[in-house]
């Protein structure tokens, strides 16, 4: 199957836009980046190789040219339920996994709408909506940009 990279070098902005939160997932500290800009959640391959999340991969069975992304990506499979702990907050979520050794973790809009998320840029947070409002800030200083595939 052929299919483009998984890479913006193009579109990168400056690290001040980027928004990211520190969570944990496995008993593991990780970085989320929150990607408006995309439905789905995401996680790179080399990040499931990280987390020992492997057995949790569903092998994908889906046309690409039918999932809601902007970009074509490749699509390796899919974690169909992924605990999270954000802040004092803990979501079950699924994500896709795309093809890439880079360390990558996203929240995209679908996520971010059913849990009812503001993003309030002017407070560096994200305010979830959910019955126990939980405010998390803003990690100050996202992992090092070459190491988000985004």
């Amino acid at each position: 199957m052929s299919c483009q990279q998984f890479s913006n070098e193009d579109e990168k902005e400056e690290g001040e836009d980027i928004f990211c939160l520190a969570c944990k997932c496995s008993g593991q500290e990780v970085t989320v980046l929150i990607d408006t800009g995309c439905r789905m959640n995401l996680m790179s391959s080399g990040t499931v190789d990280r987390l020992g999340l492997k057995p949790l991969v569903e092998e994908n069975k889906m046309d690409l040219g039918q999932l809601p992304f902007q970009r074509k990506l490749c699509i390796e499979g899919f974690i169909k339920e992924l605990s999270l702990t954000i802040g004092g907050l803990r979501i079950m979520s699924s994500f896709f996994i795309v093809e890439s050794t880079k360390p990558l973790m996203s929240l995209g809009s679908k996520t971010l709408k059913s849990l009812k998320c503001v993003i309030d840029t002017g407070k560096q947070m994200v305010v979830f909506g959910t019955p126990k409002r939980e405010q998390v800030d803003f990690v100050k200083k996202p992992p090092r940009e070459s190491d988000l595939d985004y």
